[in-house]
């Protein structure tokens, strides 16, 4: 039985590659399939290429067999490597804009309303913004307001802290407070009443708005032990989460299939469907049980 087989020496402007049955092959692709790498070794080759004996024309039924095995190994390893995505590697993190309303209970007692808003600005930062008020009955006697407003960027799925602010009117407690994150020389400075405090940070540091949108981003790619370090008020803080089980709510947004999260005294409830957003959150202390429930979620554009 004979056979002509063209395979010739080539080389192409960048790069040194072979062409075999007209498909150009990277020399390290022949290397690593055992069937070619041992059939151009063969005694029945002759002409060198890439490096390698070529198979003379005549060949009997032994290597006509291995050379079909091996190039169909060859070429389904060639087309995987084209379509595969590199080996643990996780898609980039792209966040949502959205705007959230929360109702706030204590003991069962409407005290007040919480938003929630993630916007991204024009330079490709993001701005992380959350108000917590009381309402009705009891902001006629404690109208108290707290709004913290974090600046971040995202890098290859990393969030970066660039600026935090925070301030509470109501009462005798008003104050204003600010953290500004400087990457380069890796430190925090931390502002309050002018009274400035610097901090060494480390990458990986969040502040403590900003965890919030990276437990969102965890959650998404299916972590069920969560750690966050973060920045707050001069000191670095760690918080530690775990996903303790599965649970379907009811929330004035319809019934959703949740992911039940915990950490001390807090539980809280996303919602996959609504792209891992916080649906539900319950804390319990000693003396009192507070409880944020979602009642309205708008996305944007």
């Amino acid at each position: 039985m004979s056979r002509d087989i063209a395979v010739e020496r080539t080389r192409m402007k960048d790069d040194r590659s072979c062409k075999i049955f007209t498909s150009y092959i990277p020399v390290g692709r022949i290397q690593s399939v055992p069937a070619i790498k041992d059939l151009v070794r063969s005694p029945a080759s002759k002409v060198g290429v890439c490096g390698y004996p070529v198979i003379q024309p005549e060949l009997d039924l032994k290597w006509e067999l291995t050379l079909n095995v091996a190039y169909f190994a060859l070429t389904t390893a060639l087309l995987v490597a084209l379509l595969a995505s590199p080996a643990g590697a996780k898609p980039t993190y792209a966040p949502e804009p959205y705007e959230a309303l929360y109702t706030v209970h204590a003991n069962g007692l409407k005290v007040g309303e919480m938003t929630r808003k993630l916007e991204k600005r024009p330079d490709d930062t993001w701005l992380m913004e959350s108000s917590l008020y009381t309402t009705g009955l009891v902001a006629l006697f404690k109208d108290h307001r707290l709004t913290e407003r974090s600046l971040w960027r995202s890098q290859n799925s990393t969030l970066i802290p660039l600026d935090f602010q925070a301030k509470h009117t109501g009462g005798n407690d008003d104050s204003v407070e600010r953290m500004r994150f400087d990457w380069k020389e890796e430190v925090v400075t931390y502002l309050r009443e002018g009274k400035e405090t610097k901090v060494a940070v480390r990458p990986g540091i969040l502040d403590k708005l900003l965890y919030q949108v990276a437990l969102e981003r965890d959650l998404s790619e299916g972590e069920k032990h969560l750690e966050y370090t973060f920045a707050d008020r001069g000191e670095i803080k760690t918080y530690r989460f775990d996903v303790i089980g599965q649970e379907q709510l009811e929330t004035p947004l319809g019934t959703y299939q949740t992911l039940k999260v915990q950490r001390e005294d807090v539980t809280l409830w996303v919602a996959p469907a609504l792209d891992y957003t916080l649906v539900q959150l319950v804390q319990e202390k000693k003396d009192y049980t507070a409880t944020s429930y979602i009642t309205k979620l708008e996305r944007q554009e």
